[in-house]
């Protein structure tokens, strides 16, 4: 499986939790019939060719955020500022699981999504509070 980020400092970190335990949970589900082996830091292919690559059959499988290039539009969603009010909204943005309409898409791409989040793993540092685009002027 290939990631585009680093390996994990910390066993509560997302990816920590989405890669290697992941990778151990499937490993002792199948009796160690399945193994994982996770890179990190996109040591087998390069994030904007992740997608490229899993539909080719290079990687079986992919943990990244959407770097797809605009091939999966609805995926974008997650960089947008301000695309949601927390954690909560987050998960359950609408009355819908936010994984449930990007996920829909993947199939047609070619790939199929075993796991989606939603999260954040980006922020903005200020030395005032930051609540709307107004806010981040100059």
């Amino acid at each position: 499986m290939g990631c585009t980020y680093p390996p994990p400092q910390f066993n509560w970190e997302s990816k920590y939790i989405a890669n290697d335990l992941f990778a151990k949970k499937v490993g002792d589900a199948t009796q160690g019939r399945v193994k994982i082996k996770v890179y990190y830091s996109n040591q087998l292919v390069p994030q904007t060719q992740a997608l490229d690559a899993l539909k080719k059959g290079v990687v079986d499988l992919v943990s990244a955020t959407s770097y797809w290039a605009g091939t999966i539009p609805e995926t974008d969603f997650v960089w947008l500022p301000f695309w949601s009010k927390g954690e909560e909204h987050a998960i359950t943005r609408s009355g819908t699981r936010t994984s449930e309409d990007p996920g829909r898409r993947l199939p047609a791409a070619g790939v199929a999504p075993p796991l989606l989040l939603a999260g954040d793993i980006e922020g903005i540092m200020s030395k005032k509070p930051v609540r709307a685009f107004d806010d981040v002027k100059g």
